[in-house]
C-alpha cells in the first residue's frame, strides 16, 4: 500500500511539474562540412533551468549519436548564452525576463557536461 502511494504521489507531482510549464524544444544543427551528419539536439526546459537529463533524450545513450549531441547541445547552450547576454545588455532599462532567459542559458552554458 505504501508503495502504490508512493508511486501516485511521484506521478501527481511529475504532472504538475509537466504543467508548470516545461517545453520541449529541438534545435537541428546544420552541418559545416558535407561530411558532418546533422544532429537533432532534444532538451526539456522551464522559464528558469534547463533539465539536463532530458538532453539528448532522443538519441540511444552512450551512442556516438548521443555524445555528438551533447556535445553540440554544449555549444548550442554557450551560444545562447551569448545571444541573451547582448540582448540583456542591449536595453536601457532592467528587464526580470531577460535576465532570468540569461541566467538560464548562462548557467546551462556553464553546469552542463557532454
Amino acid at each position: 500500500m505504501r508503495l502504490y502511494r508512493a508511486l501516485l504521489c511521484l506521478l501527481l507531482f511529475c504532472g504538475g511539474v509537466e504543467a508548470a510549464g516545461l517545453k520541449t524544444s529541438v534545435h537541428v544543427t546544420r552541418p559545416a562540412k558535407n561530411k558532418e551528419p546533422v544532429i537533432k539536439i532534444s532538451y526539456r526546459h522551464s522559464t528558469s533551468a534547463v533539465h539536463f537529463d532530458s538532453v539528448c533524450d532522443n538519441y540511444p545513450f552512450g551512442s556516438i549519436g548521443y555524445r555528438n549531441c551533447r556535445t553540440a547541445a554544449r555549444d548550442l547552450f554557450r551560444e545562447k548564452c551569448a545571444t541573451a547576454t547582448a540582448a540583456f545588455y542591449a536595453t536601457r532599462s532592467y528587464s526580470e525576463a531577460r535576465s532570468i532567459e540569461r541566467e538560464k542559458w548562462c548557467d546551462a552554458g556553464v553546469r552542463f557536461l557532454p
